[in-house]
C-alpha cells in the first residue's frame, strides 16, 4: 500500500528526530565523538608577549592535556645505560608546552598516550650528554653562533603508549638513546611494525606543530632561534657522576685514559725504579 505523502514525511521527521535525540542522549553521557583534526598552528610569538611565553615552566603546569612523564636519563634506563643526572626537573619554554599539549590531546584522539622521556636542558647537561652519548649524528652539539633547541627548552624526547592495548609502550626498533645507526630517523631496514610506530609517533608531533630531529624520539618548536638558553636558574638539577667525569673528560682531553706508549713508559719508569 502506497503511504500518502505528509503521512511519509511525517515517518521520516520522525525518524530524524529520534536520530538526533539519540545523538544528544550520547552526547549528554559522554560519548562525545573524537574527530581526526591536527589543531590549528600556534602563531610564532610576538615581540610583546616574547619573554612571558618562552619562560621556563613545568610541563604539568602549561601542558593541558598533560602527558605522562618518565625521565629516563635520570633513572638510566636508556640505551646509554647510564644516567645523566642524579635529579632534573621536567621543564620547557612554555610555547613549546603549549604545544606538548595539543599533540597530547592528538594523540588521545588517536588511541595512544605520549610519554615524555626527556625535556629542556641547560648548555652544561647537553654538552655532557653529547659526551657521554658520542654520536654526534644522533646526539649532536650546537653549532657555534647558532645554538640548538634542546638546551633553550624548546625540544623535547618522547615515545607512545598504546592506550587502546593496555597502555603498551610501542617498540620503535631500539631504546631510547641508544647510539646505533637503527636510532636515525631515516633509516630504512625495520620490521613493519617498527616502521608503522614511528610514523604514528611522528604523525602527532609534526601535526601538532613539531619539527623533526635527527633520532625518532627527538621533536623540537620550530621557533627556538628566539628562544633564550637556559641556566641553573631556570631548570634545578644535577649531573650524575658519569656525566661530571664525560663533561671533564670532555673538556681536558689531555685526562683522558692513557694510551699504549703512555702505558710502555710507565712500565719503563717502574723498571728503572726497580734497579
Amino acid at each position: 500500500m502506497r503511504i500518502p505523502r505528509p503521512t511519509a514525511l511525517m515517518g521520516l521527521t520522525a525518524m530524524a528526530l529520534g536520530a538526533l535525540m539519540l545523538s544528544v542522549g550520547g552526547c549528554m553521557k559522554g560519548n562525545k565523538p573524537q574527530l581526526d583534526v591536527p589543531p590549528p598552528p600556534l602563531a610564532p610569538p610576538s615581540d610583546q608577549y616574547l619573554a612571558q611565553l618562552v619562560e621556563p615552566v613545568m610541563i604539568s603546569e602549561v601542558a593541558d592535556p598533560s602527558p605522562l612523564v618518565d625521565q629516563r636519563l635520570v633513572s638510566g634506563e636508556n640505551g646509554l645505560g647510564e644516567s645523566l643526572y642524579v635529579d632534573c626537573e621536567p621543564r620547557l619554554c612554555r610555547r613549546t608546552a603549549q604545544l606538548l599539549g595539543q599533540a597530547q590531546a592528538l594523540a588521545q584522539q588517536r588511541g595512544y598516550f605520549i610519554v615524555v622521556v626527556d625535556a629542556g636542558r641547560t648548555p652544561e647537561a647537553h654538552e655532557a650528554l653529547v659526551a657521554m652519548a658520542g654520536n654526534p649524528e644522533l646526539v649532536p652539539a650546537p653549532e657555534e653562533d647558532k645554538g640548538y633547541p634542546d638546551d633553550r627548552g624548546a625540544a623535547v624526547d618522547v615515545t607512545l603508549l598504546d592506550a587502546r592495548n593496555g597502555d603498551i609502550e610501542l617498540a620503535m626498533g631500539t631504546r631510547y638513546m641508544e647510539m646505533a645507526e637503527a636510532s636515525n630517523r631515516r633509516f630504512p631496514d625495520l620490521d613493519r611494525e617498527h616502521i608503522s610506530n614511528r610514523v604514528a609517533l611522528t604523525n602527532i608531533m609534526t601535526d601538532s606543530g613539531f619539527e623533526e630531529g635527527p633520532a625518532w624520539w627527538d621533536f623540537h618548536d620550530p621557533g627556538w632561534r628566539r628562544y633564550p638558553e637556559m641556566d641553573d636558574e631556570d631548570i634545578d638539577y644535577t649531573l650524575s657522576p658519569a656525566a661530571e667525569q664525560a663533561l671533564t673528560e670532555a673538556r681536558n682531553p689531555s685526562l683522558e685514559e692513557p694510551t699504549d706508549l703512555d702505558a710502555e713508559a710507565g712500565q719503563a719508569e717502574t723498571s728503572e725504579d726497580a734497579l
